[in-house]
């Protein structure tokens, strides 16, 4: 399938959306992000290239930033209260 910029971009926005939606399947501190399946079933629908990879990931990287900044917690905090 033909790639566009658009789709690169949809992909990341809605793997971002869902990226924090997190379960906890068994009432305890395990947890999983919603965003790892929403990314992989449209990498499966959509596109698997390289560049999607990378919009995705610095997506998700710049989104965590503008997140930790605006609750007015250090980035080094909130990326471990993320990796948790």
């Amino acid at each position: 399938m033909k790639s566009s910029k658009h789709l690169h971009i949809m992909i990341a926005v809605i793997t971002v959306l869902f990226g924090e939606i997190y379960l906890r399947p068994f009432y305890t501190d395990f947890r999983f992000s919603l965003g790892v399946c929403a990314y992989g079933i449209l990498l499966l629908l959509y596109d698997s290239s390289l560049k999607t990879v990378a919009v995705t990931g610095l997506s998700i990287l710049i989104f965590r930033i503008w997140l930790a900044l605006n609750l007015s917690l250090p980035f080094d905090v909130n990326f471990q209260k993320k990796c948790d």
